[in-house]
């Protein structure tokens, strides 16, 4: 996590790789989600996927801790069930 004045980011690693994930908050706003996510947290992001210097990204709308470690499973059930399409 690195936090600047406007904008904290995130390295988000879902078992096949690394993602910089980014959210900006208005100058003078804390960043609320400082405080409900920590390093190696099991995470949930809503966001966009965006070019940042040639690599990419996800602007975060949302982040928020999975307290429930099953929901991780459930997550690489519907991965696999995408693939079949």
């Amino acid at each position: 996590v690195a936090m600047k004045h406007n904008r904290c980011r995130y390295a988000v690693d879902d078992g096949s790789g690394v993602i910089t994930c980014t959210r900006f908050y208005p100058e003078g706003q804390s960043n609320p989600t400082s405080q409900n996510v920590s390093l190696g947290d099991l995470v949930k992001v809503h966001g966009a996927l965006k070019t940042y210097r040639e690599k990419k990204e996800i602007a975060i709308h949302k982040i928020y801790p999975m307290n429930d470690p099953n929901l991780q499973t459930l997550h690489w059930l519907e991965c696999l069930h995408l693939k079949k399409k």
